[in-house]
């Protein structure tokens, strides 16, 4: 019966495992969504950056130059934004990886209570079979 009990908490550890390896790549995969968008903002503000210093040097108007210090400042910000979603992907692998560690250390604890009762219910038999005998000799 220990074997089945085992092999049973070892299909569900792993399926938690997976669970959780699932679940992880979800999260991480729209935070990564939100980088790629941020990234592409970026790169239409310096395009724009690009074509409004092109203007300005044209005609010499400061509305361009307010124009690009106010993208120039939006670029600055999501590449901030950047950082903190990939410091918050850090975050969700460790959590994960955490949470798959847990799980193992439950199915080892698991495992263990198996054994421990397999091994009292094995001294049981044990002994009762040692008070047969006993009995039988005494008779």
């Amino acid at each position: 019966m220990g074997f089945f009990d085992k092999a049973a908490n070892k299909t569900k550890s792993l399926s938690n495992q997976a669970s959780s390896k699932q679940k992880e790549a979800e999260d991480v995969r729209k935070v990564n969504k939100q980088i790629e968008d941020l990234k592409k903002t970026i790169s239409t503000n310096k395009t724009t950056i690009a074509d409004e210093y092109c203007l300005f040097i044209g005609d010499n108007d400061n509305a361009h130059m307010d124009t690009m210090k106010k993208l120039a400042e939006e670029v600055i910000e999501s590449e901030k934004q950047i950082k903190e979603l990939e410091k918050e992907i850090e975050g969700i692998r460790a959590r994960g990886q955490d949470e798959r560690n847990q799980i193992k250390a439950d199915e080892a604890q698991k495992n263990a209570e198996i054994d421990a009762e397999k091994a009292a219910k094995s001294a049981e038999k044990a002994e009762a079979a040692k008070k047969a005998a006993d009995k039988s000799d005494e008779e």
